[in-house]
This record gives C-alpha cells, structure tokens and sequence, in this order.
C-alpha cells in the first residue's frame, strides 16, 4: 500500500524495486531522486530500498491527523499552487471514491499576493468542495497586489465547482462541519497555524458522531 518502483541504473545486473508507505505522483519524484542522489554518493540500492520502505512521510505533508463520522481528516503544509494541485492530486489518487473537501490559507508572502492567483484557482478547482480563508498578511501588501479571493472564487465556480470564501479560521469551521458528511475526505492546507482548522475540524466531527 504506497509507492512501487522498478529502478534500472548503470551498470546494475538487474532492476530493483523501491517501495514506500506514501502515495501521490510527486512523492514518486522525489522517492526516484533521493534515489539517485544516495546511488551518487555511494549508497548500497539495497540499504537505500530498506531504508525507503520504513519512510511513512513527514509532518505535515498529507499528515492524517484521524478519521471521525468516517470523514478523514489531513493536515498539509502546501502554501502555493503547485504544492497544492499535487496534494489533491494525491488525494485523489489515494481515495478516488470520496468526496474531497480542500481548505487553504494564503498566508506566504506570495501566495498573498496576486501574482499565482490564477493559478491559485486551478489548484483549487481539483477538489470537490473548496474553501479559503482571508489572506493572513493582508494588511502588510500594498492593495494593488493583493490576491483577490473573489477572481479566484469566480474561476473555481466556472471549473463546475463548489467553493467558499471565509473571513476567518472560526468561520471556515462554523462552515465547513455541516458541509461534512460520511465518506468524505477533508483536507487543510497552510504554512502556518491556520487556527489549528484541522483539529478543531476533527473534534468537532466526533462529537457530532
């Protein structure tokens, strides 16, 4: 259950298989190039494989912090559009027959402005339901180059899908609860606190069962 790949490498008598306890394209990438790099410096392909399959990911990188009303509940670092498409893509991949619930939080520097907001949107748009939350340094950005919420939300809208605009981290889980239901996969993404919305999300959900 994970990641399986056939490596062929110079000058090896046979391929071998890499396996890993995460899933998604883009940690396939980096399983194949952390490969390469211990294959570089020396690293036995077989120590290297032993060693992948203990990996079970990082912190915070389509964390599952526990499953409550059967609605799985991930915490995830993503802070900017590619980051973002990849997690749900993954997800996707991972548990293609539930519904995917995606809740961001511009809170970098960039993605705080309005420089990948269009890309912001299309990111978004991969999940079922989405939801953002005011930009976290919005007063900090000259207003000329602030994300603007409402062009992202008409550009996930015209891609056929549900999205909601919150004023806070409060306000997203006064929402985003009720919008749950069984078999539904809920996903939160930011680079900072984001008022612990997966947690709260997650307690909330066992209370409601």
């Amino acid at each position: 259950d994970g990641i399986a790949l056939e490596v062929t490498y110079p000058y090896a008598p046979q391929p071998i298989t890499i396996e890993a306890p995460i899933w998604g394209k883009h940690n396939a990438l980096n399983l194949l190039a952390s490969f390469a790099v211990l294959h570089l410096a020396g690293i036995e392909p077989a120590h290297a494989a032993a060693a992948f399959r203990q990996f079970t990911g990082l912190k915070r990188r389509s964390e599952q912090l526990g499953s409550a009303d059967d609605v799985l509940v991930f915490d995830d670092f993503a802070h900017h559009p590619t980051a973002i498409a990849a997690t749900i893509q993954a997800m996707r991949s991972r548990y293609p027959s539930r519904r995917i619930v995606a809740a961001f939080e511009p809170r970098s520097a960039t993605s705080c402005r309005s420089v990948l907001q269009d890309e912001l949107g299309q990111a978004m748009a991969g999940a079922d339901v989405a939801l953002l939350s005011k930009a976290f340094r919005r007063r900090n950005i000259p207003p000329a180059d602030r994300i603007d919420l409402h062009a992202v939300e008409q550009q996930v809208q015209a891609a056929g899908k549900a999205i909601h605009i919150c004023d806070s981290p409060d306000h997203l889980v006064d929402l985003v609860v009720p919008l749950l239901a069984p078999g539904d996969l809920f996903l939160a993404m930011s680079n900072g606190h984001f008022g612990n919305v997966p947690q709260r999300v997650l307690d909330a959900l066992a209370k409601r069962a």
